[in-house]
């Protein structure tokens, strides 16, 4: 079975979650692609397509956005998304669902993966997440 994991990683966080999703699921070869790249891959040639990126203010960044509406419209392609956030995810998933189903994936699932934030003014308020990401 071969999967393809569309990824937008700004400080490599959501490029670390998807290496390990490579490295640990067994019986799926994943080809990573950086939606900043703009490689231009077949949708055809993949069983399964993930979508990855981090929240920003509480959703998808615009250019997660702008990306999903580039993409070829879809019969009920699996896919599954997830999405890495510091601390105030927002609905990015929820978004996230509605944008790839409006193009024709079926959505398996979804996750969030918690991180260390990096906003500034969340660091200097002091509420950080240094367990995060944790094995669970």
């Amino acid at each position: 079975m071969k999967g393809l994991i569309y990824y937008f990683s700004t400080t490599g966080n959501t490029k670390l979650a998807c290496e390990y999703i490579v490295k640990k699921v067994n019986g799926i070869e994943f080809t990573l692609s950086d939606i900043t790249k703009k490689e231009n891959l077949d949708l055809n040639d993949f069983d399964l397509v993930g979508f990855a990126t981090w929240a920003d203010y509480l959703g998808p960044s615009q250019l997660f956005h702008d990306f999903i509406s580039a993409v070829p419209n879809q019969e009920n392609k699996p896919t599954f998304i997830f999405c890495t956030a510091g601390g105030l995810p927002g609905r990015t998933l929820l978004i996230m669902k509605k944008l790839v189903s409006e193009k024709g994936f079926l959505v398996l699932t979804g996750f969030q993966l918690m991180t260390p934030d990096n906003y500034p003014p969340i660091i200097i308020s002091g509420r950080l997440h240094p367990d995060y990401p944790n094995e669970k």
